[in-house]
């Protein structure tokens, strides 16, 4: 399953290397996309209804206050003006390759 998170980005407390930490090392998260500024794609594991819930308790324990929004998203209906590699991340996805990313 994959989740899109979208923070706020006008918050004056937000770090932005903390909170890259926090959603990369998310139990179950075995990838993720991050080519434009304050937006996550989560690749993970999980697959019960309930992931939602589990990434939104890991950046709310993490970060109390913060503004976000956690959504499962389907990869196959895309499309926008984005990098080359960012485009081969979300295709290799569809394809089913798979390569991880280390903080």
């Amino acid at each position: 399953m994959r989740y899109l998170v979208v923070l706020n980005q006008d918050q004056s407390n937000y770090d932005a290397k903390k909170i890259h930490g926090t959603l990369t090392t998310i139990q179950g998260v075995t990838d993720w996309w991050h080519y434009l500024p304050n937006v996550y794609i989560l690749d993970t594991g999980l697959s019960n209804i309930a992931d939602e819930k589990k990434i939104a308790d890991r950046i709310i324990s993490q970060h109390p206050g913060l503004l976000f929004l956690v959504v499962a998203v389907n990869l196959a209906q895309h499309n926008g003006v984005l990098p080359k590699a960012s485009w081969d991340w979300i295709n290799n996805r569809i394809r089913g390759a798979f390569t991880f990313k280390r903080t």
